[in-house]
């Protein structure tokens, strides 16, 4: 009895040992990370990223201003078909007042109080 639990005991441990003498590991990142050819690819690969950034940055950029050219054109269109609104209000509204000559508060230094239409001009307009 005491032969064969021996020799179990033997059967047993020998794959074990026989196993663990084969099992090896390795730490692949470090490979890539330190060896020549890992620090050659390393360096194509940042070399890559680094054109490819650039021509992003450069379509951004490029993007960019063609959305505030657009924007731009867009402000510009609606803020004229605002003033031609504007100025048939106030070609109507002369003719009503009889009004000869409208000007621009900005460009005017001394008037009186009474002479701003502004007031009644928004109202005409927001209705």
């Amino acid at each position: 009895m005491k032969k064969i639990a021996f020799l179990l005991g033997i059967f047993f441990l020998l794959p074990f040992n026989a196993l663990s003498n084969q099992i090896s590991i390795v730490d692949i990142n470090f490979l890539l990370k330190n060896s020549e050819k890992g620090k050659k690819l390393q360096k194509e690969i940042d070399k890559l990223n680094l054109n490819q950034r650039n021509i992003f940055e450069k379509k951004q950029k490029e993007l960019r201003k063609i959305s505030i050219q657009e924007m731009n054109k867009k402000k510009s269109n609606m803020i004229a078909k605002l003033i031609k609104e504007i100025n048939e209000i106030l070609i109507n509204y002369s003719k009503e007042k009889n009004i000869t000559t409208i000007i621009d508060k900005k460009n005017v230094i001394i008037t009186k109080s009474e002479n701003d239409i502004t007031k009644d001009i928004l109202l005409i307009l927001n209705k």
